[in-house]
This record gives structure tokens, sequence and C-alpha cells, in this order.
């Protein structure tokens, strides 16, 4: 498995679909109250649905599992984790503060991290065997 060809694909679109949905779509959102305490918005489900088609299609061999609505889905070694808006209260109110998380295992051991922030056109990088990476340096 090529980590790089992965970083690179998976980097692209959780920019482009992540600025898309945010952007398009300005922060109306529409909140969810899921157990009475956590909140989901229309948001959350749109990019975890994106992202999970993405993995589904450039990724065929590899398990997902999403925060809000996808169950997991172990059909690999390899599985992705996804939370499609980390800080959903603070985008709830308009605040920049909130990101998408993206993780990679190898059976139980992580190889792979991004925590995209795309209000704030902020990108941290983690792989196995690299430092890592703020914006690409």
């Amino acid at each position: 498995m090529n980590l790089r060809k992965i970083l690179q694909k998976t980097s692209q679109f959780i920019v482009k679909e992540g600025n898309r949905v945010y952007l398009k779509q300005g922060l109306a959102t529409k909140k969810i109250h899921r157990d009475g305490v956590d909140v989901t918005t229309n948001f959350d489900i749109v990019l975890e649905k994106k992202f999970s088609e993405f993995i589904k299609k450039n990724f065929k061999d590899h398990g997902f599992l999403g925060e809000e609505v996808s169950k997991l889905n172990r059909e690999g070694d390899y599985v992705w984790y996804f939370d499609p808006i980390d800080g959903t209260k603070s985008f709830t109110i308009g605040r920049p503060t909130f990101g998408n998380l993206i993780g990679l295992c190898d059976g139980e051991t992580p190889i792979l991290g991004i925590i995209n922030h795309p209000i704030l056109n902020q990108r941290w990088v983690g792989q196995t065997g690299q430092q890592t990476t703020y914006n690409g340096t």
C-alpha cells in the first residue's frame, strides 16, 4: 500500500468536499439532536456519506466507520475512521474552530491521520514513519 498516494487522494477529497459543503451552503445548519446532548447537523450527514462513497470507490478493500450514520464495515485489514465535523457546537454558532478528523488503521494500528480545518485553511497530517506536517510543511 502506498500511503503517499492514499494521503494525496484523501487530502484532495476532504479539502474540496469539506470546503464545498461548508462554503456552498454557508452556516445555515439544521440541528439534529441524537440523544438530547450530542448535536449532529445536516452537514455532518452529507459529508460523511460523501466520504464513505469516496472510500468505497477508491479503496474497495478498505473498511469504514463514520461517527454519525455509518456502521462499521470491516471488510478489509484497513479501516477508515471519520468525524465529519469535530466541534459541531462551534460550527452551529458560526465559529471557525471546527474541522474534519480522518484516521486510517491497519488492523488496530493507526497509520494515517488528518485534521482539516476548512474555514481556517489549516491541515495537520500524521503518518507512520513520517514527521507530522502542518499545511504541507
